[in-house]
């Protein structure tokens, strides 16, 4: 059985390596249930089937999947307040924060109906509500636009993007502006945001800046897309965060000025590398809390 033989191959591997996706699609077929520990108080189940998830897949066969960044998100999620993440893939960050927050809710967004199936699978696997998890994309306002996906559908893509692109499989997605779905009240209480939408983070940004405003909440983000990175990192300085990389293999967290992904001497950006944190000037004190 193929469950039976990427047990046995995975016990003759280190328990933590650094294998990458396309060395991990290679592996011996897994089907079932992952199970992955972010800390001693938050674990979480996953379905992998066969070699469809790259995060469950990571969680399988690494052992990790942004460990340093999985690890401040659940420190942080301990609050009462809501919670946000926007383009949530499979689900791990929502898992996380569920589990992990003492009062309010989590708003996942997911465009991709392939992986909000299986962000709905897994809520429910673990026990969490599928009550405000939306099919929608996140934008500047609310609008249709297209968003284009890989054309193999026997993997959850984590390459979706808003608008047209060759060899992708477009459709019409409702996109929608966080400041124009939440209401008042709830603008003033958004504390914790995870951005995760290959290059329309800006345009994200844009949609929620009330919500900024108002609520202040930390921000993680990905940075691995050269578009719009001065835009972004004067939209941030203008509110007053002060933005951070996070290096998911060493732990460390440095302030940086320059938001910019970060590449390897190939020209390969180093996804150890890819998420950012931004936090207001009136919550740094919270970096101490990162670190214990």
């Amino acid at each position: 059985m193929d469950n039976d033989k990427a047990i046995e191959y995975r016990k003759k591997l280190p328990k933590i390596n650094n294998f990458n996706i396309r060395e991990l699609r290679e592996m011996p077929k897994y089907f079932g249930w992952v199970n992955y520990v972010i800390n001693k108080n938050n674990e979480v189940n996953l379905f992998l089937g066969g070699n469809d998830d790259g995060v469950a897949l990571r969680c399988f066969w690494n052992d990790h999947y942004e460990k340093k960044t999985l690890e401040i998100w659940a420190k942080l999620s301990a609050i009462e307040g809501i919670i946000l993440d926007i383009g949530a893939h499979s689900g791990i960050y929502s898992l996380v924060a569920n589990k992990s927050i003492k009062k309010g809710a989590v708003l996942s967004f997911e465009p991709h109906y392939l992986n909000f199936s299986r962000l709905n699978l897994n809520l429910r696997a673990n026990s969490i509500s599928t009550n405000s998890i939306f099919m929608n994309a996140v934008g500047a306002k609310n609008e249709i636009l297209h968003f284009s996906v890989n054309q193999d559908s026997n993997y959850l893509t984590s390459g979706g993007k808003i608008g047209k692109f060759k060899n992708k499989i477009a459709t019409p997605i409702q996109v929608l502006a966080i400041d124009n779905i939440l209401d008042v009240t709830a603008k003033k209480n958004v504390k914790i945001i995870k951005i995760d939408v290959e290059g329309h983070e800006y345009e994200c940004l844009l949609g929620m800046k009330q919500a900024l405003i108002e609520s202040q909440p930390i921000i993680f983000f990905e940075c691995m897309s050269k578009r719009n990175n001065y835009e972004i990192e004067s939209f941030l300085n203008e509110l007053d965060y002060t933005i951070f990389i996070i290096d998911d293999w060493d732990g460390s967290i440095k302030e940086t000025k320059t938001l910019y992904p970060i590449f390897d001497n190939n020209n390969n950006i180093l996804h150890q590398k890819i998420n950012r944190l931004a936090i207001h000037k009136t919550k740094i004190d919270l970096l101490n809390q990162i670190f214990i």
